[in-house]
């Protein structure tokens, strides 16, 4: 009834009330899906990223986001260029009743034979998300690879003292002395791959610059 008496008239203005109203009498859920603004691919998990003003934000009580994969993620996560748009990401943006999580939620676009092919038709294949999660950036390493990169750091870069070794660092000022250099060379992964195992390493303890 009190959906009834409002004034449905210019949509545009008062959608926003009428679906909060919606929820409340019939004790419900609402779940909107709205356009993000152009040039948004990098805005994962803020709110900012919907289209047009802020009153969508303002009146929700949660807000995730979904994107297509971006090329950085891509390439930090070990995925093919050419294979990057069958994977989307979800992440919180907002939550006003619980805690949000900066960890993204990955998905993986497949297709989904519904069996419902006869007397010659063939059937019918939808696309489904199905979850998904990143490799791990140690997948096909051993242990002994890991021993010989670590011994590599701990020895430095050799030279014409070895009583007086350069030692790596952090810094990519110089790639010779960045520490990811030498783990992209023992552990043979690329540059992106490295960085993960790098920061992987620094996070737990493993490595630490004094």
């Amino acid at each position: 009834d009190g959906i009834r008496d409002r004034d449905v008239t210019g949509v545009q203005t008062c959608a926003l009330p009428i679906w909060r109203a919606l929820a409340r009498v019939t004790d419900c859920s609402v779940y909107l899906v709205h356009h993000t603004k152009k040039h948004a691919g990098a805005m994962a998990g803020d709110p900012d990223a919907s289209r047009g003003g802020g009153s969508i934000i303002n009146t929700a009580r949660v807000v995730s986001t979904l994107f297509t994969m971006t090329a950085d993620d891509a390439a930090s996560l070990g995925v093919d260029e050419d294979e990057r748009h069958r994977y989307v990401r979800f992440d919180d943006a907002k939550a006003n009743l619980t805690l949000i999580t900066n960890k993204a939620k990955w998905f993986e676009k497949v297709g989904v034979n519904i069996n419902n092919g006869r007397a010659g038709i063939p059937s019918d294949e939808i696309g489904v998300l199905s979850p998904w999660s990143p490799p791990s950036a140690f997948e096909n390493i051993t242990s002994s690879q890991v021993n010989l990169c670590l011994d590599r750091i701990r020895d430095g870069i050799p030279g014409e003292n070895p009583s007086s070794p350069q030692f790596y660092t952090f810094s990519k000022t110089s790639l010779l002395r960045y520490v990811g250099t030498v783990v992209g060379e023992v552990l043979g992964v690329d540059a992106n791959r490295a960085e993960r195992i790098t920061k992987t390493w620094r996070l737990n303890g493993l490595l630490a610059e004094e």
